[in-house]
């Protein structure tokens, strides 16, 4: 990292790893270094035979772009309540079925939406998104399932 390494991208030349001694001319790294070099090349090499490179995101793209500055994690947080969550008709279905009646669209997104509304607190506001999410086990379920 202090020899300017923040992604794996930056081993890359032309779609090629860059060898050792590249590496070590070019950002004064000491040659007692070289087996970090293996072991980043060996994790690089295992991992391209298994997946194919995932192209970056939205969020990524934009921390590439822009020097962390002040105020970087509220434009985070920003861009993720801005982002239109999933549809997530079948957590719907499940909850109509649950409630016994019908979920308009308007109060779904509205639900869906604001999760992280209800609190400032951090813990009250991931227990409201397990229970959206259905994966907050309140005393009736448990008792449905016999825990």
């Amino acid at each position: 990292m202090e020899a300017g390494f923040i992604l794996i991208e930056d081993v890359f030349v032309d779609d090629n790893l860059m060898s050792f001694e590249h590496i070590m001319s070019t950002n004064k790294i000491p040659k007692k270094d070289f087996w970090k070099y293996l072991q980043l090349r060996s994790c690089i090499m295992t991992t391209q035979r298994k997946l194919s490179l995932i192209p970056q995101t939205v969020v990524q793209q934009i921390f590439q772009a822009n020097e962390p500055t002040k105020g970087g994690a509220s434009r985070f947080y920003s861009l993720m309540r801005q982002s239109h969550p999933m549809k997530l008709s079948g957590l719907k279905r499940a909850w109509e079925e649950d409630l016994e009646g019908e979920i308009n669209d308007e109060m779904w997104k509205e639900i869906t939406g604001s999760w992280y509304k209800t609190s400032r607190e951090v813990q009250t506001q991931f227990i409201t998104y397990r229970i959206i999410h259905r994966g907050y086990c309140i005393p009736c379920k448990m008792a449905r399932l016999k825990l």
